[in-house]
């Protein structure tokens, strides 16, 4: 009787979890490193790549995509493999720091991609960028927010009135994408493309192409993210031309 109370007792003893390990991999312009970090924040191991920038023409700035994921892994596995004995198994979660206004587009089916990884740091969009904000479309919406403003003051009224797109938003790299390959434009038109910064492609190759997904931080970069209603703006996907379902 006494060996079977004993039984239940230790039965019901949870088996102490294991510390918690937290794998980071920053994607920068010159390098990509990952560090695995304990529960406290100490380093574990580390391991780090140079990047490979290809410049095809001037202001232009590219990762090649099957280069830089080679590298995005091989860093993971150094690093894991040099934090001996721990494996994969010990680790609890991936972050992961990246360039934002960099864009990608890839077949929503195959996963081929159809373009270099262009940086942050391109310019050749830059042409596009001028001519939406002088287009009379642009300067009359912010000449009418500008008139309202006064009567309806919200806070989506004063970003309109004052409203100014910068080369660096993606939705100009996409502009440009699609001049230099107009094939693309039919392509996201029938739905076969998929867009994304660095993060939406590497989490799509990780999840085996189930999941196209970003954050608020990466959204409100691509000049097509509405952050009064936290969802993409059909405003802007429809006046700048870009369907709205290649977005993650």
């Amino acid at each position: 009787h006494r060996l079977g109370n004993l039984i239940r007792i230790t039965s019901n003893i949870e088996t102490p979890k294991p510390d918690p390990y937290i794998l980071s991999v920053d994607i920068g312009t010159s390098s990509i490193r990952a560090y695995l970090f304990s529960k406290t924040f100490q380093i574990i191991s580390s391991s780090q790549k140079q990047q490979t920038l290809h410049c095809p023409e001037p202001h232009g700035f590219e990762f090649e995509p099957e280069e830089f994921w080679q590298k995005f892994l091989a860093v993971i596995h150094e690093t894991i493999e040099y934090a001996n004995p721990l494996t994969v198994n010990d680790i609890t979660c991936l972050g992961i720091s990246t360039l934002r206004n960099s864009v990608i587009l890839w077949d929503r089916k195959t996963g081929e991609t159809y373009s270099n990884i262009i940086l942050w740091n391109d310019s050749r969009s830059s042409s596009h960028t001028t001519t939406t904000n002088s287009s009379l479309t642009w300067k009359t919406i912010r000449n009418v927010a500008k008139f309202i403003h006064p009567v309806v003051q919200t806070a989506r009224l004063s970003t309109l009135s004052n409203l100014e797109f910068r080369t660096q938003m993606i939705a100009f790299k996409l502009l440009w994408l699609f001049e230099k390959k107009p094939h693309l434009k039919q392509y996201a038109r029938q739905n076969r493309l998929l867009f994304g910064c660095i993060e939406t492609w590497i989490i799509w190759k990780l999840t085996g192409g189930h999941e196209h997904v970003t954050d608020v931080s990466c959204s409100s970069s691509t000049g097509l993210f509405d952050p009064f209603q936290s969802q993409w703006s059909t405003l802007l996907c429809k006046n700048l031309g870009i369907p709205i379902g290649l977005l993650p």
